[in-house]
């Protein structure tokens, strides 16, 4: 019984650490610059591992091009090739990623929270009343 309540109390105490942040304004101009910015990041370590595996399979099927087996010559040539081919699909994904990045920023610029005045009618007169707008892009 004193496991049971133990094994409980411990996961509990481990669901709260680890869980999720679920206080978050998803239509505040903060959130959607900071999800920018984390993609762009993204996208940018992509682009790069992309670009370095690319390299990296290219030296690959150079060295195996130069081997005088051609067994050994041919099968690391093969290596290169998936890995200079796996290489240009990451860095396809990085511009991706950095293009949605790019898209996520221009929707935080575009929305904007105003105070601007509107025009009630009020007893056979108009009358400028205060309201809030919220204006979204797309």
């Amino acid at each position: 019984m004193k496991k049971i309540i133990l094994i409980t109390i411990l996961l509990s105490l481990i669901s709260n650490v680890f869980s999720q942040d679920t206080t978050r304004n998803e239509n505040s101009k903060a959130y959607y610059l900071q999800k920018s910015k984390d993609q762009e990041a993204g996208a940018i370590a992509l682009f790069v591992l992309g670009t370095t595996a690319t390299v990296a399979g290219i030296i690959i099927i150079h060295s195996g091009s130069q081997s005088d087996d051609f067994t050994s010559g041919f099968n690391a040539s093969i290596g290169g090739v998936f890995l200079a081919c796996a290489g240009v699909a990451l860095a396809g994904l990085g511009y991706l990623s950095l293009t949605k990045a790019k898209k996520t920023k221009r929707f935080a610029a575009s929305l904007a929270l105003n105070n601007q005045n509107v025009n009630f009618l009020s007893r056979n007169s108009v009358i400028r009343a205060p309201s809030l707008s919220l204006r979204i892009n797309f």
